[in-house]
Formats: C-alpha cells, structure tokens, sequence
C-alpha cells in the first residue's frame, strides 16, 4: 500500500487521483460487506479467508508484472485498488469473526488486540522497508514482495483446526438475513454509538494517511523514503496502542478509554497539520495511530463480547461498513479538499469537523461513557 500510493503520486503529481484510489479501494465496502457478513455466518471463515488471500496475491503479483513491464498507468492503479478493496470489504466480516472461534469468549479482549498488534507490527515496519526499495530498486520489487506474502498467512490457515459447528439451513433469503444484523446493530443502545463514532474517525480522521504521499513530497518537501518514515511511525504508534490494550486485560471502563482515544484522535491531527520537520510529524502520525488503534480495537472488543453468536459475522459486517464504507469518502473530499485548500487547511477542516462530532455523539451517549 505504501508504494501504491507513492507510485499513484509519481505518476499523476494529484492529490485529487490520491483521493480517487482510496474513494476506489473502499467503494467495495458498500456493495459486498453486508452480504460477505451473511456468508460468514453461514459458510466456512476460513474457507473464505484462503480464498480471497489467493486473489490478494495474485493481485499483487498482477502489480508487479505490470510494474516490471513498465506499462502501468494510473487507471490500472485505480482498478487494482478497487479489486483490493472487494477482496477486503469480502474477507473483512470472516476475519473478525474468526478469531471468537479460536478463542474462549473469557480470553477474546486479548485475542483481538493480540491480533491487531501482529498486524501493526507489520504497519511499523513495512512501509520504512518499501520506501527504502521504492527508492533503491522501484516500485516492482514492492509488489512481489507483497503478491509473496501471502503464501505463509494462506498456509497457516490451512493447518487450523477448529470444531465443526452446525450450519444453519437456507431456510431464509440472504437478504433478511442481513436486515437481522442491521436491525440489531441499529436497536444495539452500545452498537449504534459505537459504529457511529468509528464511521467519524474512518471518514474525517483517516483521508490523511491516502494524502500522506502527496505530504511527504509538497508539505515536507520529502520523497519516497519521507512516505515510508511517516507510515511506520504510525504503524509503530499503533502497535504501542494495541499492546497497551491487551496489557489492560479485562479491564474495566472501556468506554470512557474509547472516548478519550477518539477526541485526542483529531487534536492530534489538528497538531500534525502545522509541524514541517519530519521528526515532528513523525510523533504526531505515531500518537495518531495509537489514538486509532485504541478506538477501533476497543469499539471492536465491546461489539464482538456483545454480539450472539448466531448474528456475529453479520454484526461485524456492519462494524466492518462503519469504517470501510466511510473511509472512501473521506479519501475523496480530502483529496479534492487538499487541491482546492492545500494539505494543511484540507486537514485541519476535516479535523475540526470530527472534533465535533464525536464530542456531540459523546454528549448524547451517557451509557457508551459509563460502559
């Protein structure tokens, strides 16, 4: 993703067609998550995991042949960022839910964040690696690096072994299935708010990191290498908030942490919009990711020891939407936003309009503060 967006830059010189590739990376969200939530509560997860890492990979080495043959344009870039996306907004719902069937529901807190911090670890040190080969050898090496990775995460996958559990029969069509997972995450007086919040951070918090090539290069006037730094800071503040959650156990007041995550999350950004040194902002994307990771694993953990079994994938689904379907737009009107304003009045605006938000939903959700 860190060359991705690097190479989308070195080609166009837009923030505009930034915004476009992330707008085109999470549109999928809004026409496969809902039914991929069904499939998981019917199907094998991990039938649909192997699968869909199998098209991952051969996405990515799709990339890097097109990227080795030196015939890739920007279009070829907009459509592999939407065909990733579909293969996400797909596998999203069963990944989530699989881990509660890995896991005693007593240890699951600590599975989710176990789980996040692996995947941070790899947010702390992959895009400093890719900005260093981007710059070294190009963007190629990159994405057969990325098509190669997959193969472990597909064979672990195929060494689990879980208990069968019995499948419910197709007695109903797809679709009510989904209206259950709707209306129990919209009557939910935790899930409601909780979704809510998250779709704010996803949609006016997030669009910086889609800007972050076009702020590596106009704002701290940078190269690829400067993308890679600013990406692994947040990938290293974000595996420090996702041990932290783990290490708090089963602690209590869980909410209020959210809450406090989620209105630091755009002072924060408010903050980074003004540094222009790359240490500096190097801080500032680290504690952006940490505040980050705080709410997203802790509204994740409060739905998932909430949600019966028999509708999980489906809750998670509309969890996964919250943030998937949301984080698209925000790439787009930060995108344009940046052209029209620049970076830093694009940020800010967006910034201000998330503080504002969360601390109305917060005022309007006593019971998501007391849980």
């Amino acid at each position: 993703m860190t060359a991705l967006g690097f190479l989308v830059f070195d080609l166009t010189k837009s923030a505009v067609y930034l915004g476009i590739t992330g707008f085109a990376g999470g549109i999928s969200a809004w026409f496969f998550t809902l039914y991929a939530g069904a499939a998981a509560d019917h199907y094998s997860k991990r039938t649909i995991l192997i699968y869909s890492q199998i098209f991952a990979a051969c996405l990515g080495l799709l990339l890097c042949i097109l990227t080795g043959t030196h015939v890739i344009q920007a279009w070829h870039i907009v459509a592999m960022a939407f065909l990733s996306g579909t293969v996400a907004a797909i596998e999203a719902p069963s990944r989530q839910a699989f881990v509660a069937e890995l896991v005693d529901k007593e240890n699951l807190s600590n599975a989710i964040s176990l789980n996040s911090s692996l995947f941070n670890l790899g947010t702390a040190i992959g895009p400093a690696l890719s900005g260093i080969l981007y710059l070294a050898v190009g963007p190629t090496v990159c994405f057969g690096i990325n098509a190669v990775s997959y193969v472990p995460f597909i064979f672990g996958l195929s060494i689990i072994r879980i208990p069968k559990r019995k499948r419910s029969p197709h007695t109903r069509p797809s679709i009510a299935k989904i209206k259950d997972g709707i209306n129990y995450s919209l009557s939910d007086s935790l899930s409601l708010p909780l979704m809510t919040m998250v779709a704010i951070i996803s949609m006016f918090g997030f669009s910086i990191f889609s800007l972050m090539p076009a702020w590596s290069v106009s704002v701290l006037h940078g190269n690829a290498g400067t993308n890679g730094m600013l990406q692994s800071a947040r990938g290293i503040g974000a595996l420090t908030g996702a041990l932290t959650i783990a290490a708090r156990g089963h602690g209590e007041r869980r909410g209020r942490l959210l809450c406090i995550g989620a209105l630091t999350y755009p002072a924060i950004l408010i903050a980074f919009a003004f540094t222009t040194t790359l240490a500096l902002a190097m801080i500032c994307t680290a504690l952006i990711g940490a505040c980050f990771v705080i709410v997203y694993n802790t509204a994740n953990m409060l739905l998932q020891s909430r949600a019966p079994d028999a509708i999980r994938g489906r809750v998670m689904s509309m969890y996964m939407l919250s943030f998937l379907g949301t984080a698209p737009l925000g790439s787009l009107v930060g995108g344009f936003a940046a052209h029209a304003f620049g970076e830093r009045s694009a940020l800010v605006l967006c910034a201000i309009t998330a503080l504002g938000l969360i601390s109305a939903l917060i005022a309007r959700s006593p019971y998501l503060r007391r849980h």
